[in-house]
């Protein structure tokens, strides 16, 4: 995988194929040693067992994908700044600190800190085509660069990963803190040289450790500072080779660093930064204990520190970015954070408004003739299901729809209800323009586009990592038009080039649509979401669902309201039943409306 950089690949295809003794672990089946010293490992069935060298020479191929500069900006390429729309970034934003704190004026423009960033850096942010500073980069670049701690709270989407890293790199070219490290070496199989960053930047999955590092790439290219990343699923064996060639920024998911912290790879004696992103989905996936470890021993680690590296480092700084604010990230940020600005854009939990979402009233036998018939008339789609199973079926019977040129075969009611969904698309776009635009740009515009069965990808948690990767780059360099994903993909990855979310399955959770939608509507551009809506749904999600669409000004239509109302009235008329009827009896009333009415959530319908 991408442990490499762009810029030291060369390294990487050159170093030594030496192996020393404190190396050599039993659980790994295969070694990067010459193959006449295979062997020895008693671990397993029999003894001295040897390893085929195709096998291992496959294995290599996909570990080592060092992403090149054509790879890196290949996203930056796509973009299209006049497709950005700079108003929904118009959002009530609050920054709070303590009293004794001074107030750290907000930048509103780059220009205004140009004059202290390297040239390197304003030549990556250039060729990244970022033309103005989104709500959180406003207030976290100043505020971290004067060295405060921070605690950012916002919505998907809005620019996190350089509101972090910009201010970490205007202070490592700052302060010279390169001096600080060893040149990599090329034998460093025998020298054994320990991983010393200056960064530590955890997220939550390996896809968001992967975005979180190319990020860091591409505001580094030909800067001198070596970014690496790793998480669990792959060899930590090339991984640890891997950061003892050096490493300044560490991006990693919190089981891999804590293991390779007491395995002595990573020393964090000069780390300066503790990055903490997605925090609020590391606490969901129970990480809290790992990271309050991983954080003992940095602590520890810094005992060890010399005077001069004290006035070079000086103490540590924390960030904690996070797109909700629940009692468990209060309670991290009381025990990480030292006074911390608190940076909150927007409300707390609010979907992006410049997401417009629809709702399909589908059935079972329906839902695939949607998905057919909408995909030869609309640009990227990320569709998520359920089920790995519903992800590999669906994938296999769009890549044969698309091979036998089908997707047209739909009956005349789909076809009519998606022309209708296009049309109120349309409308909302044209009432949300702002007035002095006199030609609205068609974001969601039906045309007819040519399809083939390589346009369709899926990402689950079956598939491997590199599996995943291959997909997820093609989607973002879109080769690939219709990704089908489960919910692995719903929280922070960066697709930024996605019209369409299409809920498939309806999610569990009220939470998990909001992270599913997210992936739309990025970085100020517009999207959609599609949510396709049977007979047989939770009452429950259906009821959350009226909420966040009244909380965006979004359309609810009639027949949900009125589907929702009948399974109301059934619950309702099924309880006084069970009450009437007593112990295991059916009971007697099971019909009627409940007293006072239901609350009329919309009548609208297109």
């Amino acid at each position: 995988m991408n442990y490499f950089s762009p810029r030291d690949q060369g390294n990487q295809n050159g170093r030594s194929s030496g192996f020393s003794s404190d190396n050599r672990r039993a659980s790994d089946p295969y070694s990067d040693r010459d193959s006449r010293f295979r062997g020895g490992f008693r671990d397993r069935r029999g003894d001295d067992r040897r390893a085929p060298r195709q096998d291992f020479q496959k294995s290599q191929a996909q570990q080592y994908l060092p992403p090149m500069d054509n790879v890196l900006y290949q996203a930056a390429d796509n973009i299209d700044p006049a497709n950005i729309d700079y108003s929904f970034y118009d959002v009530p934003v609050k920054v709070h600190h303590a009293r004794d704190q001074p107030d750290v004026p907000a930048y509103s423009e780059f220009a205004e800190f140009m004059e202290i960033m390297p040239a390197w850096l304003q030549k990556n942010i250039q060729r990244m085509k970022y033309q103005k500073l989104t709500p959180i980069q406003q207030h976290s670049v100043p505020i971290g660069t004067s060295g405060y701690d921070v605690l950012a709270t916002a919505q998907t989407g809005s620019g996190k990963s350089a509101a972090f890293f910009i201010p970490i790199f205007l202070n490592i070219a700052k302060q010279n803190m390169k001096t600080l490290t060893n040149s990599p070496t090329t034998y460093f199989a025998y020298n054994r040289n320990v991983a010393r960053p200056f960064v530590i930047v955890l997220s939550p999955t390996r896809e968001l450790a992967l975005q979180n590092a190319t990020a860091a790439w591409q505001l580094s290219n030909n800067s001198g500072i070596l970014t690496r990343v790793c998480y669990g699923g792959e060899s930590s064996r090339v991984q640890s080779d891997v950061l003892q060639n050096g490493c300044d920024i560490l991006v990693s998911t919190p089981g891999r660093l804590k293991d390779f912290l007491q395995q002595g790879v990573v020393d964090c004696r000069y780390v300066k930064y503790f990055i903490l992103d997605e925090a609020d989905v590391m606490l969901d996936f129970g990480f809290v204990d790992d990271i309050k470890e991983i954080r003992n021993i940095m602590l520890d680690h810094q005992k060890a520190r010399t005077e001069n590296e004290n006035e070079i480092i000086g103490r540590l700084q924390t960030s904690l970015f996070s797109a909700t604010f629940p009692k468990e990230i209060q309670n991290i940020s009381r025990e990480f954070l030292t006074n911390p600005y608190h940076i909150q854009i927007g409300e707390i939990g609010v979907t992006g408004m410049n997401i417009t979402q629809v709702l399909l009233k589908a059935t079972k036998n329906t839902k695939m003739d949607f998905i057919k018939y909408l995909s030869s008339k609309t640009g990227q789609m990320l569709i998520f299901c359920k089920t790995k199973a519903s992800v590999d079926f669906l994938a296999q019977q769009l890549k044969a729809a698309f091979y036998q040129k089908t997707t047209g075969q739909v009956n005349e009611e789909i076809k009519t209800q998606i022309d209708q969904m296009f049309d109120y698309l349309q409308r909302q776009v044209a009432e949300q323009t702002p007035q002095s635009v006199s030609t609205p740009q068609k974001f969601f515009e039906a045309k007819d586009v040519d399809l083939d069965s390589g346009m369709v990808g899926a990402i689950h948690g079956d598939l491997s990592q590199a599996e995943r990767t291959a997909n997820l780059g093609a989607f973002r360099s879109q080769r690939l038009k219709i990704l089908i994903a489960t919910d692995v993909a719903q929280r922070g990855l960066d697709l930024p080039k996605v019209d369409y979310v299409i809920n498939y399955d309806m999610p569990a959770q009220i939470e998990d649509y909001s992270h599913r939608i997210g992936r739309t509507g990025r970085a100020g551009r517009r999207g959609c979401s599609i949510t396709l809506v049977t007979d047989d749904e939770s009452k429950s999600i259906m009821k959350d669902l009226v909420a966040k669409l009244s909380e965006c000004n979004q359309l609810i239509p009639a027949w949900y309201d009125d589907m929702l109302r009948t399974k109301w009235t059934m619950d309702r008329a099924y309880s006084k039943g069970r009450r009437s009827g007593g112990g295991n009896s059916r009971g007697g009333d099971r019909g009627g409306r409940p007293q006072g009415g239901d609350r009329q959530w919309g009548q609208r319908q297109w």
